[in-house]
C-alpha cells in the first residue's frame, strides 16, 4: 500500500460519483494532470529538420496530495448552486496502517486539509478492535484530531 495508491483510489471514486450525479469532471481530469506532474525535457528528436522535445513526466506526491485532498471542496465551490455539500464515506480506513512510516504524517496532512473545508463532511469507517492503536492515533486527546471526532463503536 502506498500513499499514491490511496490517492488514486480516492480520486477515482470521487470522479465516479460525480459522473453518476451528472457533475462534469473533464476540467478536473485535465487540471489533475498538469497540477500534479513534474515535466522535464528528456531528449530531443528531429522531424523534417524541426527539433521536437521529448517530455518525461513524474507524479509529484505533494502536488498530487494537495490536488486530491482539495478536490471535494473545489467540487463544492464549482457546483454550490446545484449541491448543498459533499459527504465522503471512507470505509476500511484501517488500511492506512499499511503506510507504516508515512501513517502519522498522512493523518496530520489529512487533518490539515479537511479542517479548512466548508460544506464537506467525512465519515470514516473501518473494522478495528477497541484496543487498536489507530483509534487513539486518530481520535484521542493526543491523537491527530484531538478528540474532535465523533466515535461510534
Amino acid at each position: 500500500m502506498s500513499i499514491k495508491g490511496i490517492l488514486d483510489y480516492y480520486y477515482k471514486q470521487i470522479i465516479k460519483e460525480c459522473k453518476e450525479k451528472n457533475i462534469k469532471t473533464i476540467d478536473k481530469n485535465i487540471k489533475k494532470y498538469f497540477k500534479t506532474y513534474n515535466f522535464e525535457i528528456k531528449d530531443y528528436t528531429t522531424i523534417n529538420g524541426i527539433p521536437i522535445p521529448l517530455i518525461d513526466t513524474e507524479v509529484d506526491i505533494e502536488k498530487y496530495k494537495d490536488f486530491i485532498f482539495n478536490l471535494p471542496q473545489n467540487i463544492y465551490n464549482d457546483y454550490k448552486t446545484e449541491i448543498k455539500g459533499v459527504i465522503l464515506f471512507i470505509d476500511e480506513f484501517q488500511i492506512i496502517k499499511e503506510l507504516e512510516n508515512y501513517l502519522e504524517s498522512f493523518l496530520w496532512n489529512f487533518r490539515g486539509y479537511i479542517s479548512n473545508q466548508r460544506n464537506v463532511g467525512y465519515i470514516i469507517s473501518g473494522s478495528m478492535s477497541l484496543q487498536d492503536k489507530l483509534i487513539s492515533e486518530i481520535s484521542s486527546n493526543e491523537g491527530t484530531f484531538g478528540n474532535r471526532m465523533i466515535s461510534i463503536i
